[in-house]
């Protein structure tokens, strides 16, 4: 599964007829933010490929769901690699498919840990009120 955001129509135009033609692939336009969720817990690994953020809410989100994170460039306040929550391939396409290839379910379940862990002491609501 993969969810794109259609912010320059040409591109979602190129990848909604590509991922047409993959059969293991579902292209999924739009999901109220209510309702996104589940998807970050059904997904096997999450992908960001902005080239750009300031600290990505979707980020939260697939730790929340144990959901391991590649990023080709985002890595806010290093996250990624301090806590061990994926992959920052920085622009390498050969380290994100090694890194993908490497990805069994005892790896998965490691990064997913880590992940749900850094969110919980983050950016869980009773931890951030105290901060404050």
């Amino acid at each position: 599964m993969i969810v794109i955001v259609p912010e320059d129509a040409g591109i979602f135009n190129a990848a909604s007829g590509m991922a047409a033609r993959l059969p293991n692939v579902r292209l999924i336009d739009f999901v109220p933010f209510a309702c996104i969720q589940k998807y970050y817990e059904e997904a096997r690994l999450f992908v960001n490929t902005s080239e750009f953020e300031g600290f990505p809410n979707s980020f939260i989100q697939a730790c929340i769901a144990k959901t391991p994170i590649l990023s080709f460039r985002v890595n806010p306040d290093d996250m990624i690699k301090k806590y061990d929550l994926g992959c920052l391939c920085e622009d390498d396409m050969d380290s994100a498919v090694e890194f993908i290839k490497g990805l069994d379910e005892k790896t998965m379940r490691y990064y997913g840990e880590n992940a749900f862990k850094y969110a919980s002491e983050n950016h869980d609501m009773r931890v951030v009120i105290k901060r404050v």
